[in-house]
């Protein structure tokens, strides 16, 4: 066993590293790591803030669905009541109308004609003499 410790390398082995060369091979893979990490770290928050403005943006696109939605029943309600107004007067002038044709029929059926007028008098009076 301590024959192969103390065995020469292989050719195709690379040289023993020093400690110095392990050092600096350590930390340049630790600077690696972190540079790894940090990297990571940031495209997690750039995802993160490309999530919130997607989100956002939705929210946006459903308030204004929502805003133009409820504009638009609100004229519905509105023009629904125009019409309501619209038929509602349309009735009453219809009624109008109609009462004073009533009106007229009445006031023309219970006033005797002109012409009718002289010739009861004159009978009238024919009668009594």
């Amino acid at each position: 066993a301590e024959k192969a410790k103390s065995a020469p390398p292989k050719a195709d082995a690379p040289p023993p590293k020093s400690e110095m060369e392990e050092e600096l091979e350590h930390r340049q893979k630790q600077a690696q790591m972190r540079a790894r990490e940090e990297e990571a770290q940031r495209v997690q928050k750039e995802r993160e803030a490309e999530e919130r403005r997607q989100q956002a943006y939705e929210e946006a696109q459903q308030q204004a669905t929502k805003k133009r939605q409820a504009k638009e029943a609100a004229e519905e309600v509105k023009r629904q009541h125009q019409e309501k107004r619209e038929k509602e007067q349309a009735s009453t002038q219809a009624l109008k109308n109609l009462m004073a044709k009533l009106q007229q029929k009445l006031q023309s059926s219970q006033a005797p004609p002109a012409r009718l007028l002289p010739e009861a008098d004159l009978s009238s009076s024919s009668d009594s003499e």
